[in-house]
């Protein structure tokens, strides 16, 4: 079995054996987190755990099929695996729960707010999904009519829009429907990814999930919420041991992704998060120099970063030809900005 697992370092390998029923994993860039979420699942499997008593929640379809990529070779288990969004998992549990509905997609409630003569629907409806993830706290009078007619519509019609499937969710479980869901009967395991981006919808679902006697593995960095525009707030991150006083809390210290100098940097910027967990990360000495260059204008900016590329490559301009010690592409650059409209 520990040929399955090595190369782990300490903290992973600490976060894929422990045995405590709570865990919840500070994961810092590079650390090697969706490394260690698969072992831990390979792990629950290596030790008698059908594939279906584990379900892995991630955030997309992308990070679900890696995830599953990952624990195939792993095991060379390729069917039963229960791994899926929040959205995925929301659906499968609705079907059996309240067989029949109709799932409404993006489209579908453009349609509905333009029968409810609303103006710029497409608009209207991006409120009213930020609105839902933040448990409509951000909705004036004016939007709670709105969303109740819209809701309304999606009753009459029997259905259920992408936002209002965790919503849907929380409340089977809530009713206690749950218990008639064939799937969750046999799940002993509940592993979630990027737990720093839940939001109080994922968190009721998770909490309500706990109470049947689900284990709850969760990991991810709190210096990494970037989801607070959908509801997702880093505090249900920094209140796992308040919500489940046994926990465990585990560091993954090593970063394998960067050089020291980077590493240091960005620790030197994130010390300033007022609210976060301390998390100490080492990394190899590898050198990669960082420059700060001061600029008079966005216009100076944008010429020193030409120069710089131009200078590279080697030059493209007349002027410069021939400058680059070793001619790079366009390809080897990447430039990265806060906001589209700056790019």
């Amino acid at each position: 079995m520990m040929d399955m697992f090595e190369g782990l370092d300490e903290g992973q390998q600490k976060a894929v054996f422990t045995a405590s029923r709570h865990v919840l994993v500070v994961a810092p860039p590079g650390s090697g987190k969706t490394l260690t979420l698969a072992s831990r699942a390979a792990r629950l499997l290596s030790a008698g755990n059908a594939p279906e008593a584990i379900l892995a929640i991630t955030f997309t379809n992308r990070a679900a099929g890696e995830l599953k990529e990952r624990l195939e070779r792993l095991t060379g288990i390729k069917s039963g695996l229960n791994i899926s969004t929040f959205h995925s998992f929301s659906l499968r549990l609705l079907k059996e729960a309240l067989p029949g509905f109709k799932l409404m997609g993006r489209q579908d409630s453009v349609a509905i707010l333009k029968g409810l003569m609303r103006k710029n629907p497409e608009a209207v409806l991006e409120k009213i999904s930020a609105a839902k993830n933040l448990g409509l706290s951000g909705a004036d009078d004016e939007l709670a009519k709105t969303i109740e007619a819209y809701d309304s519509e999606l009753k009459r019609l029997n259905a259920i829009d992408l936002d209002g499937l965790l919503i849907e969710a929380v409340r089977v479980l809530e009713d206690g429907k749950g218990e008639n869901i064939g799937f969750l009967k046999g799940l002993k395991h509940l592993l979630i990814d990027e737990f720093q981006d839940i939001n109080s919808h994922q968190a009721r679902l998770i909490g309500l999930l706990e109470k049947t006697g689900v284990s709850v593995f969760a990991i991810g960095d709190p210096d990494q919420a970037i989801y607070g525009f959908r509801g997702a707030g880093v505090e249900h991150f920094l209140d796992f041991q308040r919500d489940y006083p046994q926990a465990e809390v585990i560091r993954l210290k090593n970063n394998f992704r960067s050089g020291k100098e980077i590493v240091l940097a960005s620790q030197a910027v994130i010390a300033n998060n007022k609210t976060r967990l301390e998390n100490a990360v080492s990394t190899p000495e590898r050198s990669a120099e960082i420059r700060l260059v001061r600029c008079a204008s966005e216009e100076s900016e944008a010429e020193f970063i030409i120069r710089e590329i131009e200078k590279a490559m080697g030059g493209f301009g007349h002027l410069s030809i021939g400058e680059g010690i070793e001619a790079a592409r366009f390809s080897d650059f990447a430039v990265l900005f806060r906001t589209n409209r700056q790019a």
